[in-house]
């Protein structure tokens, strides 16, 4: 992996390239980009995008650790494009963050069941395309030496 990051003022940029070698499946090259501008202080603005490659697990292959689940040794990795935005309040005991998200997955894995009515063994396979989008909103606060957090997905 071969990484740059920049500082200056109220800016930061952060830039990541990272090729895996996979003898199963073909080499992928994926990367990131990320900036981040403090508008104030303690309130800061951020936007990334980037790219994955999920080889799949042995038990996705071969699920011998699940006794419901059939392996699929024809699986295909994951592939995935990422994007990302976010406004964050950050001072000395609390923090907050709203954050926007966009996950486009070729060939996502998923458990697949034959007859979910009956609960039957399910099988893993690979959906051609998946979309995830959403936001999290986060928020913490320190009490002395304990930590609340209290974090939402939709």
């Amino acid at each position: 992996m071969i990484g740059y990051l920049v500082n200056h003022d109220k800016h930061n940029l952060q830039t990541n390239i990272r090729t895996d070698l996979n003898s199963v499946y073909e080499n992928s090259t994926t990367q990131n980009i990320g900036y981040a501008y403090s508008i104030k202080p303690n309130w800061t603005v951020t936007a990334s995008y980037g790219t994955a490659f999920v080889s799949p697990s042995f038990n996705y292959l071969y699920a011998l650790s699940d006794k419901a689940a059939y392996g699929n040794p024809n699986l295909k990795p994951e592939k995935s494009e990422n994007i990302e935005g976010s406004l964050r309040y950050r001072d000395d005991s609390s923090s907050i963050s709203l954050t926007a998200f966009r996950n486009e997955i070729n060939d996502f894995i998923i458990y697949n069941s034959t007859n979910p009515v009956n609960y039957s063994r399910t099988n893993t396979t690979n959906l051609n395309k998946a979309s995830i989008q959403g936001f999290t909103v986060s928020a913490d606060h320190f009490f002395g030496h304990f930590q609340m957090t209290c974090k939402s997905s939709q």
